[in-house]
């Protein structure tokens, strides 16, 4: 057997799985009871695809030997750390989101697997920091073919509500929250769009290659997003210095075309 799927059986523990493990490529636990994952996971080491989501599972450690790890999902447990994923040089797909994650692991520990990591989802966790000393945003820099990225749900990306995030770093975590809180309603939503903006062009600068971003389509001139907004070089996504470069510079070219064609306002 190659593939055991064995969802939904309220197992508790992995010892449980009578089966030949050693020739086992994928294993899908999702909604059971796990709690704790047997050391070294012995007998999985030929393992490439583990779905793990929807347990009850805080500490990911006996995952570091699991070498030939293609795709990981360990959504919606108690993580609070990821583990040492620098024999991961394999994975290609890490999903994570609906944990307790406070930091992320260093850029040395992403870089071993910088050209193979293509989606990353960490979101609803508890990550606030954007400096890479502090295990924040800016460690994703090492991860070059990084293409799909979820951070929605984290104190770094939250927005609206009449809630400012602290991109400065001069406030972090909750009291930064606390002190960028308390704007009218009416500010609010010139602030959510503000803060959005700047959310979204400083995940690009870590990550360049980006393509899409809390499902929304980054990459492409002129793409729309929900509402129509325009999601191009001069879209609300960009800072507003570029918008209204943008707009100044469009409109007269159009009038200059227009007089030129006779149709524009005559100079007086």
């Amino acid at each position: 057997m190659e593939v055991l799927n064995a969802s939904r059986n309220q197992i508790r523990s992995l010892d449980e799985l009578k089966l030949a493990r050693q020739r086992l490529k994928a294993l899908i636990l999702s909604e059971n009871c796990v709690q704790r994952l047997p050391s070294g996971m012995i007998g999985f080491q030929s393992i490439r695809t583990l779905v793990l989501s929807h347990n009850d599972l805080e500490d990911l450690t006996p995952l570091e030997p699991l070498t030939t790890l293609v795709k990981l999902s360990c959504s919606h447990n108690r993580v609070r750390k990821l583990p040492d994923t620098s024999r991961w040089t394999q994975l290609q797909e890490l999903r994570l989101a609906h944990n307790r994650i406070t930091s992320l692991p260093s850029a040395q520990q992403w870089s071993n697997h910088a050209s193979r990591l293509t989606i990353l989802d960490l979101g609803h966790n508890l990550v606030q920091s954007w400096e890479g000393v502090g295990g924040g945003v800016q460690v994703l820099a090492a991860l070059t073919a990084l293409r799909n990225l979820t951070l929605r749900g984290n104190p770094v990306a939250k927005s609206g509500s009449g809630v400012a995030v602290e991109w400065s770093g001069s406030a972090s975590g909750e009291e930064g929250l606390r002190r960028s809180a308390g704007s009218t309603s009416a500010e609010g939503s010139g602030l959510e769009a503000t803060t959005e903006a700047h959310y979204r062009e400083r995940v690009r600068r870590v990550a360049p290659k980006l393509r899409i971003l809390d499902g929304k389509r980054l990459d492409g001139p002129g793409r729309r997003g929900r509402g129509g907004e325009q999601r191009g070089r001069h879209s609300k996504d960009c800072d507003e210095p570029l918008i209204l470069e943008g707009r100044v510079t469009k409109e007269h070219q159009r009038q200059r075309k227009f007089q030129a064609q006779g149709r524009g306002p005559r100079a007086r």
